[in-house]
């Protein structure tokens, strides 16, 4: 008998144990991706950049949650205006309070910069002329030429936090980067579209690395 009591406690043991560790990985969920689902963020600050720049960024962010609905973000004027009464880092357990915001997003962005090459390209095509110049006439020829080519090469990372009000602490610091060339021969885009598809690029880069 006095091991079946044994046997009942281990298993008890056990039980105790397992959800225990259900418990546990419920709880690191609350940092993940999907926990931003419906929830209240205030974008504190996009730093590291200019004015214009600093504006494709936060369009990116705008846009993303468009995109994917990850989360309700609170308008700017009220995210400014609580900044002014509570205007440092140290405060954002009132700021979040006073925006009723689950999380604050904060956003640095380390590399913003699009790089213009200029150089030559070869073109093999039929030359009408050669053929004249050869006393051939109506004879196909083939001619190479050289043609002025462009290319702008853009690359973005940021880097970034989100703060949770319900935890009172950093919940998940990550990056986010993209980098891509755009060629004269095959587009007409120029850097300020470059930039626009990198910064929307970057963004969700920075959301996807989330666990």
């Amino acid at each position: 008998m006095r091991g079946f009591f044994s046997s009942i406690l281990c298993v008890l043991a056990v039980c105790v144990l397992f959800f225990s560790g259900c418990s546990h990985k419920k709880d690191l969920k609350q940092t993940t991706e999907n926990s931003l689902h419906g929830k209240r963020v205030a974008l504190y600050d996009i730093a590291g950049v200019e004015k214009e720049s600093k504006s494709l960024i936060e369009v990116a962010v705008i846009n993303e949650l468009i995109e994917y609905g990850h989360f309700e973000i609170i308008d700017r004027p009220s995210t400014q205006e609580a900044k002014s009464l509570y205007p440092a880092e140290s405060d954002f357990a009132k700021l979040a309070e006073h925006l009723k915001a689950d999380y604050i997003l904060v956003l640095r962005v380390t590399e913003f910069k699009v790089t213009e090459r200029q150089g030559f390209d070869q073109v093999t095509e039929e030359d009408s002329v050669l053929a004249e110049e050869n006393g051939e006439p109506g004879k196909k020829m083939m001619g190479t030429r050289y043609v002025k080519v462009k290319s702008n090469e853009g690359k973005i990372l940021i880097s970034g936090l989100i703060w949770s009000r319900e935890q009172g602490a950093i919940i998940y610091q990550g990056h986010g980067f993209a980098k891509k060339t755009y060629n004269s021969r095959d587009t007409s885009a120029g850097k300020m579209e470059l930039m626009e598809e990198l910064s929307s690029k970057a963004v969700h880069n920075f959301f996807e690395n989330m666990p």
